[in-house]
């Protein structure tokens, strides 16, 4: 049974434990000690996943369940994170044109407001078309 002084010392115990072995309590202390311990976390709650991303926005890339408010808290913390994004949604994608941050155009979808493909055309120079 891994206990919560072990785990602040060598968040890496998480590894090859059990869910039964990784309560809350512990998972927290392995991620406030180093925050790619969520890596090694079998049930990442949202909790937990905010707990990562608050500490290190690159955490985004150990994510499992990306939800659109956890990718727009990492490239707000780390503008670097647009690359771990899986699935670009509208308000992260607002949020990297309006603040002027690269990201990778090939995650987009097609989907977006007609506010939203204006600023890349614009700002980006995307063609129009692609959004047909």
């Amino acid at each position: 049974m891994l206990n919560l002084a072990d785990v602040k010392a060598d968040c890496c115990l998480l590894s090859g434990t059990t869910e039964k072995n990784q309560t809350p309590e512990i998972c927290l202390a392995a991620i406030k000690s180093m925050p790619c311990a969520i890596s090694h976390v079998i049930n990442q709650t949202p909790e937990l996943c905010r707990a990562a991303i608050d500490r290190d926005g690159l955490t985004l890339r150990y994510i499992i369940n990306q939800t659109p408010e956890l990718c727009l808290l990492a490239v707000k913390k780390e503008k670097m994170a647009t690359q771990f994004i899986r699935n670009m949604d509208v308000e992260t994608l607002r949020y990297l044109v309006e603040n002027n941050i690269p990201f990778d155009l090939r995650k987009v979808k097609k989907n977006i407001p007609d506010d939203l493909k204006l600023l890349l055309v614009l700002n980006y120079g995307v063609d129009i078309k692609r959004f047909e």
